[in-house]
Order: C-alpha cells, then structure tokens, then sequence
C-alpha cells in the first residue's frame, strides 16, 4: 500500500505534467513539480512525526505522487538541448546519476532512520533534496522551448564533436514529423523490458535467497555491488561503444546481455556471478535506448507527451507484471527468469532489425511509415 499510493498518484503525473511542460515549459513545470514534491515529502514526515494514522500517511504519499512527473519532463530537456549524436551518451549519464543515488539513497537512509528523527529523517532529507533540485533548475536550468519559434537552447560543452554533432537534431527543423512505426516500436520495446526489470527487482532476491539461503545482509551486498558494477559499464564502456556501433547495435548488445543474464539466473548451473554480471551489462547499455529512440521520432512540441505516455506504459506494466511473474515463479522459479530473458531476446532480435534498416542524415535508423507532419514557422 505504501508504494501503490505513491505510484497511483505519480501515473496521474505523468499523464498531465509532460504535456504541460510541452505548452508551458520545461523549466517552470519541473520546477513546481519538484517543490509540490518536497512539500509532499515533508508533510509525509509531519504525519509519521506526529502520528497521524497510516490513512494519512497513504493519503500524503498519493498527493506526493500527483507531482512526482519530472522523470519525463528531464529526458524530453535533454532531448531538446542535446545534439542528436550525443544524445544517447547524456540519456545514459542521467541513468547512472539514478544508480548512484540508488547505492548512495539505501545507506543513507538507513542512517538517518537510526538517528533522533527516527523514520521521518528520510522523508525530511528527501524533502530538502527537491528543495535544491528545485532551487539547482532555477538558477541554471534555461528553457528549451521558445514559443516563438526560435531553436532550442543549446548549452555549451567542451567535448570534442564532430561538425554534425553541432548541427540542430532532426526535431529542430522547419518541418517536423512524427514517426509513429518509431513510436510504436519504442513502446512495445520499453513495456518488454519492464517486464524483465520486474522480474529482476521482485525475485531476484527470493531466488538467491531460497537458492543459496543468503541472509538480508547478503543480498544487500550483492545488490549494491552489482549496482557498482553497471555504474562502471554505464562511465567506462557505453559512450565508446556507442560511438563504435551506433545506438541500435549498442541497444541489441545491452538488451542481448539483458537476455542471457536473466536466462541464466533462470538457469541453476550458472554461476551467480556470471548471469548477474550480464544483467549488469546490459542494464548498462540498454536503457537509454528506447527514450533515445522516442524523443527522436517526434516534434520537440510533443516530447513530453510521448515520453509521458511512455512512463504510463512502464507503470502500468510494473503493477501488473508481477502478478504474471509470481505465478511463474510459484511454479518454478526459475522460470520467472527464463519468461522474462525470452521476451528481452524477442527486444534484441527488433533492435538487430532496426540496426540493419536505412539511416537518415544524422545515422540514426529509420523505419519506413506514413507519418504525420508538424509545422514549425520559425
């Protein structure tokens, strides 16, 4: 109930703040969002504090969630400002800010929980981590949407590009389209990898546990270092292979990964250590594909929509996933893992097609559609 309260509240964000920022902005819609968050994060803490009931803990954590939609609004920025070619490389740099605060959040968490503001302390830090988010976005952060139809802002960067890479991406041109075979694809594909991300997050630790009876503790190391370990895939290996293959062959190579790591924790003759290295790789090298992908095939206009829409998907397929997975899981355990490599097999076979289709003039692959025009009368 605890987590059902918060996600049912952030799917209603997601379905309305994306598509506010498209119209309004995005550097005064994250901003908002973020500081109703760190209200709703406080009053959470209040409630604990003062032992208000769980009805109005549920009730603070659902209104949290009712602004919790910034996800989106940050990948459609990105988007906006980033040249085309590199845009893959900076979706990743944000994956690997959340698995730093992934290894770093639990720890502290722990502490402060410990500390004199018992189970509040977290809520109250969470609250004050929006709060300078928000404050950060508004001393730095400059629109990218000019409603009067010039370019997008673009920051300045000392890496070194290619003289493509400073050109305006595809979304910057006069006239701008909407490739809705793209679309399609690309939501297909992230509801697919939810349902292999559900399965890894919900079981994997039941599995090591009813198969190698690890401990709490054990667990938790091992998480932690694996988490370690896509971090240093994601800094250290994704931009050269993208730079080498290009953003579908390094989407086919992570969700390949992603398919033999959870195949073999399916599979009790492999290592532990082989199969969760493999998860690690490809959580490295697959994520960023599919916003990459979405943000590409549509007008900059409409970016927070799609992203928005894409989130939906994901939510709503994270509730429901389990459900499936569970009655696998009671069957045989491994199969759960098993199920779920399958269908991130069926992911890298889409990308390896989709790598091999044509490409336009800034390399990124194109599917043949019939799709819809938007005018940009810059």
């Amino acid at each position: 109930m605890v987590s059902s309260s918060f996600a049912a509240g952030m799917t209603l964000a997601v379905m309305v703040l994306p598509a506010i920022s498209d119209t309004k902005g995005r550097r005064p819609t994250a901003i908002a969002a973020l500081l109703s968050t760190a209200i709703g994060f406080f009053a959470q803490g209040l409630v604990l504090r003062w032992d208000m009931g769980f009805s109005s803990f549920l009730l603070a954590r659902f209104v949290t969630g009712l602004f919790a939609g910034c996800n989106p609004i940050f990948k459609a920025y990105l988007a906006d400002v980033v040249p085309s070619r590199l845009l893959a490389s900076f979706m990743v740099y944000r994956e690997a800010a959340a698995t730093i605060a992934f290894i770093v959040g639990p720890t502290l968490g722990g502490y402060l929980a410990s500390g004199p503001l018992s189970t509040s302390g977290p809520l109250f830090a969470t609250a004050f981590a929006h709060l300078l988010a928000a404050a950060a976005l508004a001393s730095c952060m400059e629109e990218s949407i000019d409603f009067r139809g010039s370019l997008p802002i673009r920051p300045t960067t000392t890496t070194k590009s290619t003289a493509e890479d400073a050109q305006p991406s595809t979304s910057s041109t006069k006239e701008e389209t909407t490739s809705w075979n793209m679309v399609l694809l690309s939501f297909a594909l992230s509801l697919l990898y939810v349902v292999g991300q559900s399965c890894f997050s919900s079981f994997f630790a039941l599995l090591v546990k009813d198969r190698f009876g690890l401990t709490p503790r054990g667990i938790g190391v091992i998480s932690t270092a694996f988490a370690v370990l896509a971090l240093l895939f994601q800094l250290l290996l994704y931009r050269p292979l993208l730079r080498r293959f290009g953003l579908p062959s390094t989407g086919f190579l992570g969700a390949l990964a992603l398919a033999a790591g959870l195949a073999g924790l399916g599979a009790p003759t492999w290592p532990l250590w082989l199969s969760a290295t493999f998860y690690a790789f490809g959580v490295a090298l697959f994520p960023a594909t599919i916003p990459t992908l979405l943000a590409r095939a549509v007008p900059k206009t409409r970016r927070g929509v799609a992203l928005g829409a894409e989130s939906i998907v994901n939510n709503v397929c994270r509730v429901i996933s389990p459900i499936f997975l569970a009655s696998l899981y009671s069957q045989r355990p491994g199969l759960a893992f098993q199920v779920s490599g399958s269908l991130m097999l069926v992911v890298a076979t889409a990308l390896a097609v989709l790598a091999s289709s044509p490409r336009d003039e800034n390399g990124t692959s194109i599917l043949p559609d019939q799709s819809i025009t938007f005018l940009d009368f810059s």
